[in-house]
This record gives C-alpha cells, sequence and structure tokens, in this order.
C-alpha cells in the first residue's frame, strides 16, 4: 500500500497543472457525484440524498456515481478525469490536510456564498467549520459525522458467554481471553491501513492524553519516543493480538458480516456498521450494541464526510447539490441510512435509532465530554499513508523489531516534514 502516497500527491499535482487550463477544456465535466459510499447502508444514504435533489432542484439532475477502492481508488479516478477534461461536478472528500492541498490546486470551487446562504457559521460546529474552512474561504459542505472511537459487539455472544462491555483495559483483556477461550475470535480488523489506525487512538490518548493527541497532529510527538511505544504496547497486548490470523485484505463489511455470524464478538469500526447492521435486519441495542474504546469514554472521536465542487460546466448543479447537502432534509435523509450523525444542528434528530441517539447524546454533552477530529486526516499527505501504512503492517506481524526500525524511518520524516513547516496546528 505504499503506492498511496505517491497517488496522492501525483492527483494534487496534476490537480495544481489543471487549475490553469482555459474553460473550455473542461465542457464535457459530468454531472455526477463521484464517492466511494458503494457498501450496505452508505448506497441507501447516497441514493436518499440524490432523491432530496431531484425533488428541490429538478432542472439540474445529478447521478450517483461509485469508485471502488475507497478513497485511493477515488483519488485515481479523479486523476484520470482531469487528464481527459471530464472531472464530476461534485465528489466526496476528506477534510483536514487534504482539503488543503486540494484547495490550493485552484481546481475546487469556493463556496462562500452557499455557505453563507446555509447559514454555515450557525448550523455547522467550530470543530468543523476549522477543518472544511481555509484562509476564510470554505471549500467543502460536511454530508456527515461518523464516530470512529467505539467498538460494536454481537449482544447475543455476549449474553452466551456471561460478558459486560468492557470500563478499562484490563476489562477488555479479559473480555477478550474469555471470547478465545469459546474459540471465536475477540476483535474484527479489515484493510485499508486508515482503519487499522482508527483502533490505535485508544491506546494513544490513553497515554498520551488529550494535549497529547493534539501535539500529535502538530508534529510534535518524537514518533521513536517513549509514550509512542507505549502506545503501540498497548495496541498490541491489548488490539492487535486478538484480530483473527487471517484478517489482513479483507473489507470493513467482511468484519460486520463475521461478527453477525458470531465468529467475531466485537470491531471497533465507525457508525457506517450500525447503518450496514440496521439494513440487514438487525437491531441497536438488541442484537448489537457498543461501548467506548477504553481510554475514551469521555471522548468521541468523529469522521467527517464532505462534498466539494470543482470548477468547469457543472458549477450551478455542483453549487444545487451542495445546498441540499446542508440541508435539514438532505442531513436526515443521508444520516438515517449511514447509521452516521448529521453534522447541521439545523437538522431533525427523530431519525436516528438507538445507537444514534446515545452517539449524539454523549458527542454533544459538553462539560467534560469533548469531540476530536480523526487525527490521520490532519497530518501531512503521504506522511499519513506512511504511518498507517506501518502500523498496518505491525498488527500484520506483531513484529517488535521491524516496528521499531520502521517508526525509527518515520521520526526521520517527521522531523524533516515539522522542520519545513508541513505541519499545521489545526
Amino acid at each position: 500500500m505504499a503506492h498511496q502516497s505517491s497517488i496522492t500527491r501525483r492527483t494534487f499535482a496534476l490537480l495544481a497543472g489543471a487549475a490553469g487550463l482555459a474553460s473550455k477544456a473542461f465542457a464535457e465535466q459530468v454531472a455526477e457525484f463521484w464517492n466511494y459510499l458503494g457498501a450496505g447502508g452508505e448506497l441507501d444514504a447516497v441514493n436518499a440524498v440524490l432523491a432530496v435533489a431531484s425533488k428541490q432542484y429538478p432542472n439540474t439532475p445529478i447521478a450517483n456515481r461509485v469508485i471502488p477502492d475507497g478513497a485511493v481508488g477515488l483519488r485515481q479516478q479523479l486523476q484520470t478525469a482531469l487528464m481527459g477534461g471530464s472531472p464530476p461536478a461534485v465528489s466526496q472528500y476528506n477534510t483536514g490536510y487534504e482539503l488543503l492541498d486540494a484547495a490550493r490546486s485552484g481546481r475546487l470551487l469556493k463556496i462562500n456564498a452557499s455557505w453563507d446562504a446555509v447559514n454555515g457559521d450557525k448550523i455547522f460546529s467550530d470543530g468543523v467549520r476549522r477543518i472544511v474552512s481555509i484562509g476564510g474561504d470554505h471549500f467543502a459542505i460536511p454530508l456527515s459525522a461518523s464516530i470512529i472511537s467505539n467498538c460494536f459487539y454481537n449482544t447475543a455472544l455476549f449474553d452466551r458467554l456471561s460478558l459486560k462491555p468492557p470500563a478499562n483495559w484490563d476489562e477488555f483483556g479479559d473480555v477478550c481471553a474469555k471470547v478465545k477461550a469459546a474459540g471465536i475470535t475477540p476483535l474484527g480488523a479489515h484493510s485499508p491501513a486508515a482503519f487499522v489506525l482508527y483502533q490505535w487512538y485508544g491506546p494513544m490518548i490513553t497515554i498520551l492524553g488529550v494535549d497529547g493527541f493534539w501535539a500529535f497532529t502538530r508534529g510534535e510527538i518524537p514518533l521513536d519516543g517513549p509514550d509512542i511505544r507505549k502506545s503501540f504496547d498497548l495496541f498490541k497486548s491489548r488490539i492487535a493480538s486478538n484480530f483473527s490470523k487471517t484478517w489482513s485484505g479483507g473489507k470493513w463489511s467482511d468484519s460486520v458480516d463475521q461478527m453477525m455470524r458470531g465468529e467475531v464478538a466485537m470491531c471497533i469500526m465507525g457508525d457506517w456498521a450500525s447503518g450496514y447492521m440496521e439494513t440487514r435486519g438487525w437491531k441497536g441495542g438488541a442484537d448489537y450494541d457498543f461501548f467506548a474504546v477504553p481510554g475514551l469514554d469521555k471522548i468521541s472521536i468523529f469522521q467527517t464526510d464532505v462534498v466539494v465542487a470543482y470548477k468547469g460546466s457543472q458549477e450551478q448543479t455542483a453549487l444545487n447539490f451542495l445546498q441540499v447537502v446542508a440541508s435539514p432534509e438532505g442531513q436526515a435523509a443521508f444520516n438515517k441510512h449511514k447509521g452516521a450523525l448529521a453534522v447541521s444542528s439545523a437538522a431533525p434528530t427523530d431519525f436516528y435509532n438507538t445507537i444514534g441517539k446515545r452517539e449524539f447524546e454523549k458527542m454533544t454533552a459538553g462539560g467534560d465530554y469533548i469531540a476530536l477530529p480523526n487525527p490521520y486526516l490532519l497530518i501531512p499527505t503521504g506522511f499519513h499513508l506512511d504511518f498507517a501504512t506501518e502500523v498496518e503492517r505491525y498488527a500484520a506481524t506483531l513484529d517488535d523489531q521491524s516496528f521499531a526500525s520502521a517508526l525509527g524511518r518515520l521520526e526521520a520524516k517527521r522531523k524533516t516534514l515539522k522542520e519545513s513547516g508541513k505541519f499545521i496546528s489545526w
């Protein structure tokens, strides 16, 4: 998976080069929404928001196009489309560093007028605004927020083994040991590398704390230092050592299917898993449930799906679609099916299932409860892929010596990036 880094950099380089081309070069821009939301509840969610768009803006129809292979596959297809002069009107995109690079390319539309029209400063939280806005300009509309810091579990299996949701790492270890003793894999795992990295966040914040979390995103934590090492020791002993031996290369839906069949007891995954299970007849709080990963009982780590618009012949179609995405109807339609949280405070809340209600209440509780963005998206493009790839390799091999060498190489890169001002204080 190391090729992902070069692919992403080439895509941004091409975006920058394409910015200077005449508008004629984009005459064939297609009225489509490109995304990688093609599994289960995610596909239903996209179709639902497209139905709202068709109703609200029938004169600017927009079609769905699912791109395989996740974010990397989408970047590859965008690269090809830009080379051929036929980019989409809108696409799914990552927030943070990747959005910053794309905005600098000049190919994205500034959507300040649309943002003001939907009262973006009011309906989107400060944390969300900070990761979709650059230098006072807005470049993306948030579509949903998925909590990625929860551990889902098969309730029937827990009941059969007389297990209770663990409240700390010691109890988590005890649960895993009892599950293993019953001949069942404790934890589901799956590729790509970013999904493996999610499972490190609990150990990371347990050791580094919230201040250390932000210091990590700013490139201030030595990757070969004792604190990072301790966090990965915890990751190995409680998380990675409890994966199945054949997990590498599987998709997230494979892990959920295994949990639903009782082959895996738990999965640390984003809210899309909840939407997936609901569409297959399972009910949250009955057939499946969740608990916060140890160390994150008062923390919600969220990942935000956003939509960006490209310059070209379909700009009005793009802007109309962004209006739909920000609307209460669009937010509700999408997140009802995906099982995620609406990002707009103007969106209704009556569509949440049992799981969504509990997550929403925690995320918005205030006081000692805080919400943190996915740090994977806040560190420099390319470096984040290198880091996640090494974590995935470590989870697959559990080879401490090789991982120590990898952290040493990553530390040298971190220092270079830090010295050259590549890390950003979000």
